[in-house]
């Protein structure tokens, strides 16, 4: 099991089991493990398995989740109106475009996206990326806001030379 603290607020062990430990500051200690949980799985190489929260067990208050994300893999740009999502980096590197600046994070560091954030988590290593995301209040799909413009300027140029590609091939 290996133990990493985010600025002395929590500390989270995790095991090669997918079994998890966040023991916060204040003494309580909160054990998560991946047995008998949904794995919210996208077409862009991201993977998300809820620990606790509205989804899982009713949790209303903050939820509790791992994102795991292939090579190249990413997650939708989205922002949300009502939560603040927390990212504690616990495997690989993580590139994320917060409002247009993109950041680079490691196993250690941690990241506060306040609401109204536009985010997007880029996995550019050849290697996996994982991060534990704290939601409060918690994650609903409702609060979830796909950012579609960005996903068209990515769109590659029209050529004479070939077919026409559909929008749908490049959602995120």
């Amino acid at each position: 099991m290996r133990n990493i603290t985010f600025s002395n607020r929590y500390t989270i062990a995790l095991n090669d089991n997918g079994e998890i430990c966040i023991k916060t500051d204040a003494g309580k200690e909160l054990s998560f493990d991946e047995k008998d949980k949904k794995i919210f799985k996208s077409t862009t190489g991201e993977a998300v398995t809820e620990y606790s929260g509205l989804a899982t067990d009713g949790n209303a208050e903050i939820s509790w989740a791992i994102a795991k994300f292939e090579p190249n893999g990413y997650s939708s740009h989205h922002y949300h109106k009502e939560r603040t999502e927390v990212y504690y980096i616990v495997e690989g590197e993580a590139v994320i475009t917060l409002d247009g600046e993109e950041r680079k994070l490691v196993v250690g560091d941690r990241l506060t996206i306040n609401p109204g954030q536009k985010h997007q988590v880029h996995n550019e290593s050849t290697k996996p990326l994982a991060i534990i995301v704290s939601c409060e209040p918690s994650w609903s799909y409702l609060d979830s806001h796909e950012v579609i413009p960005e996903v068209v300027s990515k769109l590659p140029e029209k050529s004479s030379d070939t077919e026409e590609t559909s929008i749908s091939s490049f959602r995120m």
